[in-house]
């Protein structure tokens, strides 16, 4: 929910009203118990308008892991760059 909530704001929706919208969603999810990766994006568009087909990958894990590519962050790179300053410290 945190990925779409970011998309969103990355996208022009300000913070609170994006932070509102994928809390319905949230809500909507839950009453209907469906996973929020199972929604459609039908279903997500009538919570979030400016919803659209990208927004249905932000719930891939990989996906979103490899979106946090910033120092310390998670995505592939950023462990390979961490991997390799500890290895070298402990070659020392």
């Amino acid at each position: 929910a945190t990925d779409l909530a970011e998309w969103l704001v990355k996208n022009g929706v300000p913070f609170r009203t994006a932070h509102h919208r994928v809390g319905s969603l949230v809500g909507f999810s839950k009453e209907k118990g469906i996973p929020l990766d199972k929604i459609t994006l039908e279903q997500m568009i009538e919570i979030i308008p400016e919803a659209n087909e990208e927004c249905l990958e932000l719930w891939v894990p990989e996906k979103s892991v490899a979106m946090r590519d910033t120092t310390g962050g998670t995505a592939p790179n950023q462990a390979r760059i961490q991997v390799a300053f500890w290895q070298s410290k402990f070659a020392e």
